[in-house]
């Protein structure tokens, strides 16, 4: 029993009888002797070095087909617990992992298979390797390549142990690499912007390794800060005490400083080296003072240094603080703190400040660019800067001669309507006078000579200053609805008015703490006691001597500096009863005048009467006449009349008028 097989030239074939390796044929025609056994064939590419068959694993586990196998095939082993990588310049790197023991390759026609043999926890691939696989950019599947720029480092850890840093090239690492308790971590950092290591844990690890090649390992002494900087990176600073790592540049030298911690002053020429650095690490702190600036340092509240225009580099800590100063300002502000300096330090605070003090009555003033700014109130002080931005004036006004305020000094007050100003306006008493009026101005409740009409201005210090305005026009005080018993006990209400003028203002005010007040109780006791001394009916009938007399009561209580023009009644209200029965009374008194009047109109009537009949007895015509009116009047109403007879026989039937005999 035969068979015939044609394998082509691209194409191997793994022959196989009754499950056992019988041959490997290549290209050409084949004739295979079978005498009943099972034949089983696996094609092959040819391009391929490794078999591709999958069973060809188990079959080399048996030492009998092994042996049959390497009469064609090479045969690599793999010991458990590594990885086994295969490679040819014919072949892409084919890499035999834990589950594989044995594995068949065909024989390259051209030198020979290279074999790298890893146990599972290690990473590192001997550097030909590397450079054979990446020349061929052939990764391993149990591998990873990494490529490292100009400004990384690639750091690899084993449980968290630095084993290995690597610089700008490119690499194959086993990054599945694993063993039992150990694992292997690989972290990537970029160096570009810093040189100080930034992993955790560096400082432990920088302290292990100091002789590391890749880095330059730092101690900084206790008590004592070191500082580290390079031209193309940042600076760092190592506290007290503590290690620091950094990478190594490519061009040039790191620099360091060292100097006690509590010290926070560089050296100008580490100042100059550090202000060209783009990032400070903290506490490091870059500090830009303007001309018209000063940077005041300070340690535990004291001042130590008062900084000019320029940039500077200062180390500070947590005792320090930095206060900037404008000295376009040209005293400076809080007066206390800087008493508290230069008490501490009186030399510092002399070289930088003026201390202007104001005597016990003395008050100044300082201006700027001739307006002013501000006071200094008596025995207070005030710390000008010796190099003050802009120029400035201090003016001394002497209070011993007054505290009124001089013409010029208003007028500057006016140019900075010292009405809102936050100092001024708390610091300058202002007295108006209108016209017909009289100033009083009193300094510590002292009675000064009276204002006449104008604006007067008084400073606010060291005194109390305080003023009253008298109005000199005519004025009214008034009590309303003030209710009063009369001597005949009848119970009325009164309105009272008296118009006084102010004559003498001091004396006015002078004499009571509030004058009107006075004035107006009095005309209250003088109204009660000169209604309560007349009856009703005397009040009703003579208002005009009740006036007189009122006036004369008010005018000799008034206070002195005041006169009474007059003083009278407005109104006397009586009650409801009392009004009704006076209204009685009064029609009772026109109803008996009405009818007197009605009497004599009557009386003259029938006088009148019986004159007339007395005319027409003794006149016929009259009485003619008479007739004649009275007919007229009753035809007047008559719409139509019928004459017979003729009109004088009417008229004398009408109308019989006989001749007296």
């Amino acid at each position: 029993m035969f068979k015939n097989f044609v394998v082509k030239p691209t194409e191997r074939l793994i022959v196989l009888l009754d499950g056992s390796l019988h041959t490997v044929l290549n290209a050409g025609k084949h004739t295979i002797w079978h005498w009943g056994k099972e034949i089983e064939t696996h094609k092959q590419d040819a391009t391929v070095l490794h078999v591709q068959w999958n069973g060809i694993g188990s079959l080399l586990k048996i030492a009998s087909e092994r042996k049959k196998a390497e009469k064609f095939l090479q045969i690599v082993h793999n010991p458990a617990g590594h990885n086994t990588l295969v490679w040819h310049d014919e072949m892409p790197v084919f890499t035999m992992t834990d589950n594989t023991d044995y594995w068949a390759f065909f024989r390259p026609e051209k030198g020979e298979l290279n074999t790298l043999t890893l146990a599972h926890n290690e990473y590192w691939l001997p550097e030909n390797v590397q450079e054979t696989l990446l020349l061929r950019n052939q990764v391993p599947s149990n591998c990873e390549k990494f490529v490292v720029e100009q400004h990384e480092r690639l750091l690899i850890r084993i449980n968290g142990r630095l084993q290995r840093v690597l610089g700008e090239g490119r690499y194959l690492l086993q990054s599945k690499a694993r063993a039992k308790n150990n694992e292997i971590e690989i972290e990537r950092q970029h160096t570009a912007n810093t040189m100080y290591h930034q992993w955790e844990d560096a400082q432990k690890w920088a302290k292990e390794q100091p002789e590391n090649p890749q880095w330059l390992v730092l101690e900084s002494p206790v008590g004592q800060n070191t500082l580290a900087w390079h031209q193309d990176f940042g600076a760092k600073v190592v506290a007290s005490g503590e290690h620091a790592a950094f990478w190594l540049p490519e061009n040039g030298e790191i620099e360091t400083h060292t100097q006690p911690k509590t010290e926070y002053w560089l050296p100008e020429n580490v100042q100059a080296a550090l202000l060209t650095h783009a990032t400070l690490d903290k506490p490091l702190q870059k500090y830009t003072v303007k001309a018209n600036e000063r940077l005041l340092i300070t340690e535990r509240n004291r001042l130590m240094r008062v900084l000019g225009e320029g940039d500077y580099v200062l180390l500070l800590g947590e005792e320090h603080k930095a206060l900037f100063a404008d000295t376009g300002i040209p005293v400076y502000e809080n007066t206390a703190q800087l008493a508290q300096w230069a008490a501490q330090n009186p030399e510092l605070a002399a070289a930088h400040w003026q201390r202007v003090e104001a005597g016990e009555n003395e008050l100044l003033l300082w201006s700027q660019n001739g307006k002013l700014q501000n006071l200094i109130r008596p025995k207070e002080a005030a710390w000008f800067w010796r190099e003050a931005a802009q120029p400035y004036e201090i003016q001394r006004i002497d209070l011993s001669k007054g505290l009124a305020i001089d013409t010029d000094t208003v007028k500057q007050l006016q140019n900075i309507n010292f009405g809102g100003h936050p100092v001024f306006k708390n610091a300058v008493h202002t007295v108006n006078v209108p016209e017909h009026h009289q100033g009083l101005v009193y300094i510590d409740n002292v009675q000064q000579p009276p204002l006449m009409q104008g604006r007067y201005h008084y400073w606010l210090v060291n005194q109390t200053v305080g003023s009253q305005v008298a109005d000199l026009r005519l004025q009214t005080c008034e009590v309303s609805g003030q209710e009063l018993l009369t001597e005949d006990k009848v119970t009325v209400r009164a309105n009272v008015v008296c118009n006084y003028r102010i004559t003498d203002a001091p004396k006015w005010f002078a004499q009571h703490q509030s004058p009107e007040e006075y004035l107006y109780r009095e005309l209250q006791f003088a109204i009660r006691a000169l209604i309560g001394s007349k009856s009703m009916d005397t009040l009703l009938e003579d208002k005009q001597g009740l006036d007189t007399e009122l006036t004369a009561l008010i005018r000799a209580k008034v206070p002195q500096g005041a006169e009474i023009d007059s003083a009278g009644v407005k109104d006397i209200i009586l009650p409801g009863e009392i009004r009704s029965i006076l209204t009685r009374v009064v029609e009772a008194e026109k109803s008996a005048q009405a009818n007197n009047i009605r009497r004599r109109e009557e009386t003259a009537a029938t006088r009148s009467l019986l004159n007339t009949a007395r005319v027409m007895e003794e006149n016929p015509t009259a009485l003619r006449l008479k007739e004649l009116e009275t007919l007229e009047k009753v035809t007047e109403k008559i719409d139509k009349i019928s004459v017979y007879g003729g009109l004088d026989g009417v008229l004398k039937g009408l109308i019989n008028i006989q001749q007296p005999k």
